[in-house]
């Protein structure tokens, strides 16, 4: 079946374009892979990688004004009222970690390292315990999926497929 583009009612094939597209990743070198693999890893650490609401509030501290007392001429006795107390409140403001200030920093930072090693020495553990690296920043730093942990996700599966070509295994 042809496309519609003859015609040129429905514009070019996207299918043809998504298959020229998964041709060109396919042959990237591994070299490729690794570096946009460490960049992605490296850029994840600016973007934010954790929601913290409420955990920076700004706590206003509470306050006490005593009661005057007065005494009651009339029976001989002082009334004391309790006064005015104002026990404070922490004003919730929302902010989001990014992943230099957060410990993603050390499992990111290691498995650069670990990548880069693994590659100078053609050593598929050395890159798989980076990719192991990258997942566990994510489990361990973010609750949910942000920008940060999708990115370092990318990243873990661009070495993934550096792991897969690496000739010696080991």
């Amino acid at each position: 079946m042809g496309s519609e583009s003859e015609t040129g009612v429905l514009g070019p094939d996207p299918a043809g374009r998504l298959r020229g597209a998964a041709r060109r990743l396919t042959g990237m070198s591994t070299g490729r892979w690794l570096l946009l693999g460490v960049v992605l890893a490296v850029l994840s650490l600016g973007l934010p990688w954790s929601h913290a609401y409420g955990s920076a509030g700004v706590r206003i501290p509470g306050w006490y004004v005593g009661g005057i007392c007065t005494t009651n001429y009339a029976d001989g006795t002082v009334d004391c009222p309790l006064g005015y107390v104002s026990p404070g409140l922490t004003v919730a403001t929302s902010h989001q970690a990014a992943g230099l200030r957060s410990v993603a920093r050390f499992y990111v930072a290691a498995a650069v390292v670990l990548a880069l090693v693994g590659w100078r020495r053609q050593a598929r553990g050395a890159v798989l315990l980076a990719i192991l690296s990258l997942v566990l920043s994510v489990f361990v730093v973010s609750r949910s999926l942000t920008s940060g942990a999708a990115t370092v996700l990318l990243a873990a599966a661009c070495l993934g497929i550096v792991a897969r070509r690496l000739r010696v295994p080991g």
